[in-house]
């Protein structure tokens, strides 16, 4: 894990436990926040950075994959974010377009690669 994203990680932990103090939903809060950036792998011989795309974090861009629903290409990649005004709760791609309108329904994610250096 890069270091800036374990200082983030850590950052959101300790606002979670802040927050969630004294609370019932301190575990699952916390739980659901290390998912995002922690891959819990019961089988070590299938070490793949995909995750459930029910794990994604919904604030930031991710890279997505899924069905295409053609045969001559199999699997869809593109980038994605959920949070948006126009298309609450749906996937939605850079130019704000939602990706389900367009036939692609994400199946897993991983987080994009940290950009080259200039």
């Amino acid at each position: 894990m890069k270091a800036h994203i374990f200082r983030e990680l850590v950052n959101d932990l300790r606002d979670i436990a802040t927050q969630w103090h004294g609370s019932q939903q301190l575990r699952e809060r916390i739980s659901r926040r290390l998912h995002q950036d922690v891959s819990i792998n019961e089988d070590p011989a299938n070490d793949s950075p995909w995750r459930s795309v029910e794990t994604a974090p919904k604030d930031k861009f991710v890279l997505l994959c899924g069905p295409s629903g053609y045969t001559t290409t199999p699997l869809v990649f593109t980038t994605g974010i959920m949070h948006s005004n126009y298309h609450a709760g749906r996937w939605i791609d850079h130019a704000n377009d939602d990706l389900v309108d367009w036939g692609f329904e994400p199946t897993h994610w991983m987080p994009l690669p940290a950009p080259p250096e200039s």
